[in-house]
């Protein structure tokens, strides 16, 4: 693998270099010194997901009161990795959140790199044939029901970004349960739909291309896979920044300087597979919310692979969510429509919104741990506290 010239690069830059070729999640723990644990969550079709765990300081399972448990999932392609990668420990949300005090779990959805489908060897249906959906019915109840039981918690606070927002949302509008077991949902940057100008023209006819041609596999993060395998970080990190701004129109200099963009970017995306995608471009190219687009074959598939002359829209009933949400918005975000979540979304619903905030800045932007974390904090400490009074 190529490498910076180390005498090119300033320490800065060496440590974001690091943080930047470090794959295993883990291992970016590890680096800050924190006690960490892996665990797999099997899912009820048969889906493993390996997620992870930060223990707060001085934990101890055998303790009687053990540390309110927070379960944090990244947004689209994105893993547990997108909390864990900027080059200070208090920019990244995860180590906060641990620091004061929280049992800390990172979830991660099936097509990112800490996944194992079930045996498509055995004949098997193709893995990679999962939709929105699968996340939806199978991902994020099992991991809850995962981090509830191990922790042995009646409750969890669940904080997401982007697209992980999406997917909450619909899971907990049809499943009654899952509402018990979460007294708070903090929502970043959230979406039902994105805007219709989320994607830029040039990436309408690369996506329908390629699925066209593709069919159900993998998204290709080739390109950027073999960036990072054979490129300097540097140019990495450029790279992605470039197909996010043609992509997305995002100007990645607002989450830093080159070194911190060298460090994040190539933790930007690790995985979905090309029914993931369709249903993100189709949602804009239709201008229909994503809780519109479908049709139904089995259990409720609200987000199945199919033409739109096909699909008879059926709409999740975002209305009956009881769980408390707490969405944290801009109108200066080209994904998030905050019309379509202040229309679809309960009355209960808090909404905060920060100006002249950009998408990833949500995460990664220099003054989120002011703007941002700060707050996540002070409302799981609020939630935790009122369901300790019940």
């Amino acid at each position: 693998m190529l490498t910076d010239s180390a005498e090119n690069l300033t320490q800065p830059e060496r440590d974001a270099a690091r943080i930047a070729t470090t794959v295993d999640a883990m291992a970016l723990i590890r680096k800050w010194d924190y006690a960490c644990e892996e665990h797999t969550v099997s899912g009820k079709d048969g889906t493993r997901l390996t997620i992870q765990r930060i223990l707060p300081s001085g934990f101890s399972a055998s303790r009687h009161h053990q540390p309110p448990p927070v379960l944090l999932w990244p947004g689209f392609g994105g893993s547990a990795n997108c909390f864990l990668c900027a080059p200070s420990r208090e920019g990244n949300l995860a180590f906060l959140l641990a620091d004061a005090g929280f049992d800390v779990w990172l979830g991660n959805p099936r097509g990112v790199v800490y996944t194992q489908f079930f045996n498509e060897k055995d004949g098997g249906a193709n893995p990679w044939a999962f939709s929105i959906d699968d996340i939806i019915h199978y991902d994020v109840p099992a991991t809850v029901d995962f981090v509830l039981a191990k922790t042995r918690s009646k409750q969890l606070t669940y904080v997401c970004v982007s697209q992980g927002t999406t997917t909450i949302f619909a899971a907990l509008s049809i499943m009654e349960d899952l509402n018990r077991k979460i007294n708070l949902v903090i929502a970043l940057a959230p979406t039902l739909k994105p805007v219709h100008a989320a994607l830029t023209p040039i990436l309408h006819p690369i996506f329908r291309g390629y699925r066209w041609v593709a069919g159900d596999r993998a998204f290709p993060s080739t390109l950027s896979e073999v960036a990072k395998q054979y490129a300097p970080p540097f140019l990495t990190s450029k790279f992605m920044s470039l197909c996010t701004y043609i992509g997305f129109q995002w100007d990645c200099s607002k989450i830093g300087d080159d070194a911190r963009q060298m460090a994040m970017m190539p933790h930007s995306f690790h995985g979905t597979s090309t029914r993931v995608v369709d249903t993100m471009e189709d949602s804009v190219s239709f201008s229909h919310y994503i809780i519109l687009s479908a049709k139904k074959r089995g259990f409720t598939h609200l987000f199945d692979h199919v033409t739109h002359a096909a699909a008879s829209p059926v709409k999740y009933p975002t209305k009956h969510i009881t769980t408390p949400l707490h969405l944290m918005y801009s109108r200066s975000d080209s994904i998030t429509d905050i019309n379509v979540l202040q229309v679809h979304l309960p009355s209960h619903t808090v909404f905060t919104e920060i100006e002249n905030y950009s998408h990833p800045e949500f995460l990664w932007g220099t003054d989120a741990p002011e703007k941002i974390f700060g707050k996540v904090l002070s409302l799981i400490f609020e939630a935790v506290s009122d369901n300790a009074k019940k």
